[in-house]
């Protein structure tokens, strides 16, 4: 421990060391000497060589001098301590190489100190227990195999993800939870009569059924990734999925049962109706843009009455705005703040009477909330 405190100080007090220097030499042969910066992006370097070769210490930072990672090369390969910084100059991440490979303990933190995830490498492969989380280390280590747990967690020390793993190969189930503990997935979520909502209009005989709700805060840590800037497939196997990137709904005669599975399977797509932005964008010969809205009317059958989606001008970038309101016995159902929406009919509960579900999701803000419709 006290080797590596050593080092840090000194790589640390690297760039008051390189700016006593001159800088980018070469010798008689042409070979780079001592330190010579580099830029790549945004991102400034300075690099110490010894005959062409990479030794010595290494500093990335930005162009107002804010220090972003510190190694050290020796031979061309990375050796030593390399750290990573946060802008407040906390770690971020700290790894120990030897000879170009991960070699000992990995510690990755949080921005505001705590550790997020610690493990143990051997030859640049994960090695035995790995505790917390860090998104870009792969599973699929080529090193000894590996048995335990994969965790996440949130900044207050609670699980938020965890999955087990025996001998590289992970479990289908993966678990998540709320920063208070709560379950997210897998669970089984009952349908919640909509009573009180400003934002859902009923005057009809018809019942409406909130099935699920992203912004509760409750499932507001579920990631649905990219995946509701894109069509939204809704697959009948055995039964009913709805399937949102890797977050899956399936019907049920009780609800949802919300999962988590990538690359499911779809063996009958079930038609569904759906808008999202009504933009229709042209450039101008001046540069400009000429900016229009298709403002209409979309009419649909259904066995719950005449369905009407009023696309109007869009709230976000990704986001349309699309009323929709079912008429029945001269009465009206209006979901007024609707923004993308996604609508189909089937019998989930096996009564040959289908019900309407209604997917209302704002892309710009990935947040979803899922309707049934039922005059049962």
């Amino acid at each position: 421990m006290k080797q590596i405190l050593t080092l840090s100080f000194f790589l640390w007090g690297f760039p008051l060391l390189v700016s006593a220097q001159t800088k980018n030499q070469t010798d008689s042969q042409g070979r780079k000497q001592g330190v010579h910066d580099g830029y790549s992006g945004s991102w400034l370097f300075e690099r110490t060589y010894v005959n062409d070769t990479l030794n010595g210490p290494f500093r990335q930072y930005t162009k107002d001098g804010t220090t972003w990672a510190t190694g050290y090369f020796l031979n061309g390969l990375k050796d030593s301590v390399w750290l990573d910084f946060y802008p407040n100059k906390k770690i971020k991440e700290k790894a120990v190489y030897r000879k170009g490979k991960k070699e000992g303990a990995f510690v990755h933190y949080f921005e505001n100190g705590d550790i997020s995830y610690t493990a143990t490498f051997k030859n640049d492969s994960l090695y035995g227990d790995a505790i917390g989380y860090y998104p870009s280390l792969s599973l699929e280590s080529k090193g000894d195999p590996y048995n335990g747990e994969w965790i996440e967690y949130y900044e207050n020390g609670n699980i938020k993800s965890k999955q087990s793993f025996t001998n590289r190969i992970l479990s289908s189930e993966r678990f998540y939870f709320s920063a208070k503990g709560d379950t997210l997935l897998p669970r089984n979520i009952a349908p919640q009569p909509v009573l009180e909502d400003t934002s859902i209009i009923n005057q009809t005989t018809l019942k409406v059924y909130l099935l699920f709700n992203s912004f509760d805060s409750l499932n507001k840590p579920i990631d649905f990734g990219p995946h509701l800037f894109h069509p939204i497939p809704v697959c009948k196997n055995e039964q009913v999925v709805i399937h949102i990137g890797p977050i899956n709904f399936l019907l049920t005669q009780n609800g949802f049962r919300v999962y988590e599975q990538f690359d499911p399977s779809c063996l009958q797509k079930i038609k569904t109706n759906g808008y999202t932005t009504n933009r229709d964008t042209r450039e101008l010969p001046n540069g400009n843009y000429d900016v229009r809205y298709a403002l209409e009317t979309k009419l649909f059958k259904s066995r719950l009455g005449k369905i009407a989606v009023e696309r109007k001008q869009m709230q976000c970038d990704d986001t349309g705005n699309n009323p929709l309101t079912i008429t029945r016995d001269n009465k009206t159902l209006l979901f007024k703040d609707i923004g993308n929406v996604l609508f189909f009919e089937f019998d989930s509960d096996n009564d040959t009477q289908n019900e309407l579900y209604v997917l209302n999701y704002f892309s710009c803000e990935k947040q979803l909330k899922i309707y049934k419709v039922d005059d049962k």
